[in-house]
């Protein structure tokens, strides 16, 4: 599948193009800085149909990314329109950038 992943301030976005396929078909996990995407695509047609001509056919998506960040799992949301996925991964806390006071000794 073709993703583009971008990063703002506070998170990162991966977009995923996968037509034909219902949210329920798509199982995402985020362990760490991963993403993993499976889904599987099934063609179903009647038994007694006969092909002229056979492009479609069923298929399986397996595809793991790697940020360069941790990701805050509990925050996660995902949407799908449009045959386009889109995750929305929250930095953690831990990998967000902090300002350290400095104190005068």
């Amino acid at each position: 599948i073709a993703v583009n992943v971008t990063e703002d301030g506070e998170r990162f976005i991966v977009e995923a193009e996968i037509p034909g396929l219902a949210m329920g078909d798509i199982d995402l996990t985020v362990t760490g800085n991963k993403l993993s995407i499976k889904a599987e695509q099934r063609v179903m047609h009647p038994e007694d149909t006969r092909f002229l001509k056979r492009e479609r056919m069923a298929r399986q998506i397996n595809r793991v990314i790697t940020l360069p960040l941790e990701i805050d799992a509990e925050h996660v949301e995902a949407k799908l329109e449009n045959g386009v996925l889109t995750v929305l991964l929250p930095k953690s806390a831990a990998a967000k950038p902090r300002k350290i006071a400095v104190k005068q000794s």
